[in-house]
């Protein structure tokens, strides 16, 4: 197997860093390590061996050149409809170690692998890769059997981009999406996806990590997903609530510019030993606009540099921290800045969220992951976009937790202010026009679950029946915390079949006459509706609040008597 892959003829998409590089004569940063995975006391634990040469091939190479071991797989792979190459690559580690890998995709977009893993004595073990409905990567062998990786190195967590294809032959395409493609976001939880591009297969085993979350009580799911896929991330970002956590582990992409280097993506997992690049701008940038929250509230990014390496670039376009920290959307990063091994990369990251998720402000958490790189050596340490402010902002704890010191009473009135400057369009001849609407106000009566709420309205305006449902979440009582919700149905008889998603902060100010009441403002995305007229109507740029600044939304968040 070993002679084979050195005559294979590649087409670099990225260099791996390890200790003896990528081929014969590179170097870099190493991988430290004892057993694979856990060692029994929640401590982690990676293979002394290492991933040392990580090439991509084109189909034609593949093709050309499938040992006769795994013809039989890639047949099988055809003949089950993946047909379509999505890519292949060879990985060989330090005890010398390899595996072969392709992905195809049949017509839906599902993907199936075939991997030949083959150990350093020449002994090769087929299989076949399948993803399941939630993206966790499923291992079979040639009698269809579930199996596992047949060995297993710890992966370096850096890449470097050869030219200037962020991409590269591996990228997978993802289109905008129409205003009536906005994906569907469930406010009323609260999820942290551990997005793992490694596995056993690489000695990553992150339940340790899973278990701090959900013992948090801060989540109604946590799914740690190993070998994720790109389409994880995609759900993991694309459909997030604002109070969701997305925790990616992988390989920071980087380019080099000038004397500086730009962290362009980070890795997903294809073929098991494999990997793809998401980028920036490609992918990351269109899925957080394509989500009307704007996606998670909280992204830990696990890999080298994911920050970048302390120049100038990583609050840059394209950038992938750069496009992670959108300061309106309330969401807060967490990377890597500098390099370090990769055990230290993982120890630093899983102290760093014990530490948060169990009381301690973002600057103690921070600190306290730091530390451990600093007793590692290296140039690595976590960083945030919210420096200025990290001493004083804490994690959002126990969904039990909200607001019981002092809980609302059942239900309470929300009074939602709405811009609905609009422009429309005439039935029959397509004439456009606006209307003299500038802003409406309207009420629905929520009750809240922790920090979630929901109710729904029917009532008559003249006769014509409307009604609305309202569901969202407050992240806290405190000037500046998160205010997130959807409405959807009639504001009036002129705003009917309306759909809006609000993304705001309550606002510093009070009222004398209503002591509880909670102020907010924000922006909103909103669907067509349909005005008075029966014409077809958009909204020009809607907020939470109305033509002055005294008209802000609120909630009377009233406690029981």
């Amino acid at each position: 197997m070993k002679s084979m892959l050195q005559r294979w003829t590649t087409m670099w998409v990225c260099t791996v860093l390890t200790v003896a590089g990528c081929g014969s004569d590179s170097a870099g940063s190493g991988s430290t390590g004892g057993s694979s995975g856990l060692d029994g006391s929640d401590n982690l634990s990676l293979p002394t061996n290492v991933i040392t040469t990580q090439n991509h091939l084109s189909e034609s190479s593949f093709t050309a050149q499938i040992p006769s071991e795994l013809q039989d797989v890639v047949q099988g792979l055809q003949s089950s409809g993946f047909n379509t190459f999505q890519g292949a690559g060879t990985v060989e580690d330090s005890d010398g170690n390899t595996a072969l890998w392709a992905v195809y995709a049949d017509a839906a977009g599902a993907e199936g692998g075939a991997v030949l893993a083959c150990l350093a004595n020449g002994a090769c073990t087929p299989l076949r890769t399948s993803r399941t409905t939630s993206g966790a990567l499923s291992l079979q062998g040639v009698d269809g059997a579930d199996a596992s990786p047949p060995w297993s190195a710890a992966p370096a967590l850096l890449r470097d981009l050869v030219g200037q294809d962020h991409g590269g032959r591996t990228s997978i395409a993802t289109g905008a999406l129409t205003a009536d493609e906005i994906p569907t976001v469930n406010i009323a939880r609260r999820r942290m996806v551990i997005a793992n591009a490694f596995g056993p297969a690489q000695g990553v085993q992150l339940g340790a990590w899973r278990s701090l979350a959900a013992a948090s009580g801060a989540f109604s799911s946590v799914e740690l997903i190993d070998y994720a896929s790109v389409f994880v991330l995609e759900d993991a970002i694309q459909h997030a609530a604002p109070a969701d956590a997305l925790i990616w582990v992988g390989a920071g992409v980087r380019e080099k510019l000038g004397n500086e280097y730009k962290t362009i993506g980070m890795t997903a997992n294809r073929g098991l030993y494999g990997d793809v690049t998401v980028r920036g701008v490609e992918e990351i940038r269109q899925w957080l606009d394509a989500n009307p929250y704007g996606g998670p509230g909280l992204v830990v990014l696990v890999g080298e540099e994911t920050h970048g390496d302390g120049g100038s670039q990583a609050n840059k376009p394209a950038a992938i921290f750069s496009e992670f920290s959108d300061i309106e959307t309330h969401r807060i990063v967490v990377a890597v800045q500098g390099r370090s091994d990769t055990a230290s990369i993982l120890e630093a990251s899983q102290k760093f969220l014990s530490e948060y998720m169990t009381g301690s402000t973002l600057r103690e958490a921070l600190d306290a992951g730091n530390a451990i790189f600093e007793s590692a050596g290296g140039t690595a340490s976590l960083v945030t976009n919210r420096e200025g402010t990290s001493e004083a902002v804490t994690f959002p704890g126990a969904l039990d937790a909200f607001f019981s010191d002092a809980p609302p009473k059942d239900p309470v009135r929300a009074n939602i202010y709405l811009n609905v400057a609009n422009v429309c369009i005439r039935q029959g001849t397509g004439d456009g026009y606006s209307e003299d609407e500038g802003q409406v106000n309207f009420f629905v009566d929520v009750t809240f679950d922790g920090p979630f709420f929901q109710g729904s309205r029917q009532w008559e305006v003249e006769g014509e029946a409307l009604q609305a449902d309202v569901q969202g979440v407050m992240l806290g009582r405190e000037p500046g915390d998160g205010v997130f919700l959807t409405f959807s149905g009639d504001v009036k008889p002129s705003v009917k079949g309306l759909t809006i998603w609000g993304s705001g902060a309550i606002e510093d100010r009070s009222d004398i006459d209503n002591p509880n009441r909670i102020f907010f403002d924000g922006k909103v995305l909103a669907t067509e509706y349909t005005n008075g007229n029966g014409d077809t109507c958009q909204l020009k740029s809607p907020t939470l609040s109305g033509s002055t600044s005294e008209q802000l939304s609120w909630i009377d968040f009233d406690l029981p008597k």
